[in-house]
């Protein structure tokens, strides 16, 4: 028998936590996946609002969740002319 790794005793609370008792059944740590489902919805959305409001598809949002280069979209957002504004500034103005 081998001996037993620190993580084992709480990997075994979790599991009685969670209602996983038996060894055959795996170890899922449900709130953790909720808690990442929440965390790529609380990022996408302002993303996917800033990107729409600038003119440019809101599906690109979807870039800052990719490590890296969530920063170098960031950065061409925050840099690049927005159609959103260059197509105001060609309308005639309103009477």
């Amino acid at each position: 028998m081998q001996p037993k790794k620190p993580w084992d005793s709480i990997l075994e609370w979790l599991s009685g936590l969670l209602g996983v008792d038996t060894p055959d059944q795996p170890f899922i740590p449900v709130h953790l996946l909720l808690f990442g489902m929440i965390g790529l919805i609380v990022m996408i959305l302002p993303f996917w609002k800033i990107t729409s409001k600038a003119g440019f598809p809101g599906w690109l949002s979807v870039l800052s969740i990719v490590p890296l280069i969530n920063i170098g979209f960031l950065f061409f957002l925050a840099f690049a002319p927005w159609p959103a504004l260059t197509d105001k500034t060609h309308m005639p103005a309103r009477e």
